[in-house]
């Protein structure tokens, strides 16, 4: 898949799970990026520009990135920045983007080893042992004397 075809699912796809961006003319009016631009883009016509292709992404709160980037096969989810506790850290943010583009293997090991129910989720999967392990070594409180940082190992 070329890279203009890519921009245009993810453009696609993005609009559909986005109703404050679902018209051509609502990412026109937020990116301020012209009509016949995003109405091209959408379709994976022509080639966009670094800036307008940055502002059509931060329309969504998304990066350029993102949107050049292919989703994975096994993985549709959506992963709109409003959906991260605290947009503004970076951190959240990353690690939030992380878990939407893991595997489904991955995302059921992770909410089970954070409580959370998932479908597909296997209780015998010999990795979610291995996640509960890490999860609790990184919330140990540290013992007197011991200079690590916290969640280091």
């Amino acid at each position: 898949m070329d890279i203009a075809n890519i921009i245009s699912k993810n453009l696609a796809d993005w609009m559909a799970t986005t109703p404050g961006l679902d018209t051509l003319q609502k990412v026109e009016a937020k990116s301020g990026i012209g009509f016949g631009t995003v109405r091209r883009t959408r379709n994976g016509d022509g080639n966009i520009t670094v800036e307008k292709l940055t502002a059509i992404a931060a329309a969504f709160g998304r990066t350029p990135a993102e949107l050049l980037t292919p989703k994975s096969s096994g993985n549709s989810k959506p992963a709109p920045l409003e959906a991260v506790p605290d947009s503004t850290d970076p951190a959240a943010r990353e690690l939030w983007l992380s878990y939407c583009a893991a595997s489904e293997r991955a995302q059921a090991i992770v909410d089970a080893a954070l409580g959370r129910q998932h479908a597909g989720a296997d209780p015998n999967d010999p990795l979610r042992s291995v996640v509960s392990g890490l999860l609790t070594i990184g919330t140990q409180p540290l013992a007197d004397g011991d200079t690590r940082q916290e969640g280091a190992a």
